[in-house]
């Protein structure tokens, strides 16, 4: 065995190739596979409105599980009309210029990801990577996105991390009690 798993020996030896279609593919069976950055830019800008279908990346949700539900109706697995409605509403906030201005605001974010980091190794404590990260993009998201300042790191029980505890039902928020989950579960089933 030479090590090479089967999906990436397609692509071996397509480099100069601009595109090529591979079959077997999770989604749907087949696939086309661009290698051109070009072509890759103007499929995906200029002529987005022809590629509006993303791959679902092999995955199956599980209708019966919330967390499962809400990610399959996210934006980066919409498909069609609902897509290209999210996408027109979406892309006034991903302007170059406003990139540029939120630019300092997540590196200002990274940087308490830094310390805290470093301190953690200068006191040679464990670092729990699921937890620093999702600190460090919840605190990017609540500065870009809602202009409010927070810092996970240094107050890891701050308001805007304990109100998306409770809204994504996390265990140890309010609303992840077992109770409260089963009031959710319950207003789905029975109507008011």
């Amino acid at each position: 065995s030479s090590g090479i798993n089967a999906e990436y020996s397609v692509f071996m030896g397509t480099e100069k190739e601009k595109m090529f279609g591979i079959y077997g593919h999770p989604d749907n069976g087949d696939a086309l596979v661009i290698n051109d950055m070009d072509l890759a830019k103007r499929m995906l800008v200029k002529d987005f409105d022809h590629f509006v279908d993303r791959t679902e990346f092999g995955l199956k949700f599980d209708e019966d599980d919330e967390a499962d539900m809400i990610f399959a109706h996210s934006f980066m697995m919409q498909k069609g009309d609902d897509w290209k409605k999210n996408r027109n509403l979406m892309t006034p906030v991903f302007t170059t210029g406003k990139l540029k201005l939120m630019y300092n605001l997540l590196e200002k974010c990274g940087e308490q990801l830094e310390n805290h980091i470093v301190a953690c190794s200068e006191k040679n404590e464990e670092i729990d990577s699921k937890d620093i990260f999702a600190k460090f993009a919840l605190d990017g998201i609540a500065t870009s996105g809602f202009g409010i300042e927070s810092n996970s790191f240094t107050d890891p029980d701050n308001t805007f991390r304990r109100m998306v505890s409770d809204v994504m039902r996390h265990p140890g928020s309010e609303s992840g009690k077992p109770y409260e989950v089963a009031k959710v579960v319950l207003k789905g089933i029975i109507p008011a």
